[in-house]
């Protein structure tokens, strides 16, 4: 029987327990502040950015907005990049990826301190996951969904999605699968697993016969 999950419940309990945590360091006037840097503007981008500062308001997280250029150099964002990392009142940094082709992703990866990296750019950042790779874990575990010995497709490949939900579901003893949109035979593998992960960017790419 194929079962979808929805993330919504999870989401408003985290968000109401962070709210507690968030609310009892305001008795030490300490505020949160997210720093998101944004370059150029995609229209996704900037709905993904809304949503971001929507959410941390209701939760207490003040946020300031970086944005730059689409066309910005290398050394330029570099420079800029350099400040905000150093910026004392920004106590986490999230980056929107893809960035364009001229910013080498791996120099930011390197750049961005560990503690302020929330996304978990750094591939060896112990501190944090990848947000959307760790919403998925956290909503399987939710729901109870054995994860050890599971066969796992995930229908993307990205270094922001994928690859790093892959390792993380490793880790849980899942084995897993990472398949796109070209994969040949992509159906047969759906219908087979335990567990599928669609984060492929076309809606209603996954119908019944998957």
């Amino acid at each position: 029987m194929t079962r979808i999950l929805n993330g919504a419940e999870i989401s408003s309990k985290i968000s109401k327990d962070l709210k507690v945590t968030i609310d009892q360091l305001s008795l030490n006037n300490i505020t949160p502040k997210l720093g998101i840097v944004r370059v150029g503007n995609k229209s996704d981008d900037i709905a993904y950015q809304q949503s971001i500062v929507n959410k941390c308001k209701k939760i207490g997280i003040s946020t300031q907005i970086f944005d730059f250029d689409e066309n910005i150099s290398m050394g330029d964002f570099s420079k800029m990049f350099y400040g905000i990392n150093e910026l004392k009142d920004i106590n986490g940094i999230l980056v929107l990826r893809p960035l364009p082709k001229q910013i080498d992703s791996e120099t930011i990866e390197i750049m961005i301190k560990s503690e302020k990296d929330i996304d978990g750019m750094k591939i060896n950042n112990h501190l944090f996951n990848p947000c959307t790779p760790q919403a998925v874990v956290e909503i399987l575990k939710h729901y109870k969904i054995k994860l050890e010995g599971s066969d796992t497709v995930i229908i993307n490949r990205t270094e922001v999605v994928g690859r790093p939900l892959a390792m993380m579901l490793l880790n849980e003893k899942s084995t897993i699968t990472i398949a796109h949109s070209k994969t040949k035979n992509l159906k047969e593998k759906t219908k087979s697993a335990d567990i599928v992960v669609s984060a492929i960017g076309k809606p209603n790419f996954l119908d019944e016969s998957y």
